[in-house]
């Protein structure tokens, strides 16, 4: 009976796919790929950030994390087959621990999971300018520049105080159905 028990066990834990037994829900993956192609275009300046005339996201993860990365990658390839705009899209995953990479120009950066010393390395690393989008909205507090609250309704969070300090501007359509996050300012609205 122990053994029945245990075989049935080992089968449940092998069909959980992995980006849930990592902890990355594949609906969140799947939003986040609808999205991440069409916020570059609302940078006013995104025709400055293409890369040889194409569209470049860096999804930037650890290695336990990989799997969920390149499932982000298939389904932006199959939402946006011919790319957006006429402009082709290429997906690049990159690991923290490659800085170097880091610094090679992308259109935009999207931040997998990661433990926030590695978040800030990242953004230390990344050019100065390009759009940085979060998985997790709290990593709006080290300087990514959105994030997204996902409730009953997806509402796109900006951080304000890193978006001026890139200096990137956001087509209003964008930030009037956003939160504003405001790094510099304590919870009962007094400056830092």
């Amino acid at each position: 009976m122990y053994r029945i028990i245990t075989f049935f066990f080992l089968l449940a834990l092998l069909s959980v796919q992995p980006t849930q037994a990592a902890g990355l829900r594949d609906d969140l993956l799947r939003i986040h790929a609808n999205l991440l192609p069409k916020t570059l275009l609302m940078d006013y300046n995104f025709e400055q950030k293409l890369v040889k005339n194409s569209i470049v996201i860096d999804l930037v993860c650890n290695k336990i994390d990989h799997y969920s990365a390149d499932k982000l990658k298939q389904y932006i390839h199959e939402k946006y087959p011919d790319g957006i705009n006429k402009l082709p899209i290429t997906v690049r995953i990159i690991l923290y621990s490659d800085s170097a990479e880091l610094q090679t120009p992308a259109s935009l950066y999207y931040l997998l999971p990661a433990n926030p010393e590695q978040i800030r390395q990242a953004l230390q690393v990344i050019p100065v300018c390009r759009l940085v989008f979060a998985y997790d909205p709290s990593f709006l507090q080290y300087g990514a520049h959105i994030g997204l609250n996902i409730g009953r309704r997806i509402k796109p969070i900006l951080n304000v105080d890193a978006l001026k300090a890139d200096d990137i501007t956001l087509r209003q359509a964008l930030v009037r159905i956003s939160e504003m996050y405001y790094m510099n300012v304590s919870p009962v609205g007094l400056t830092n």
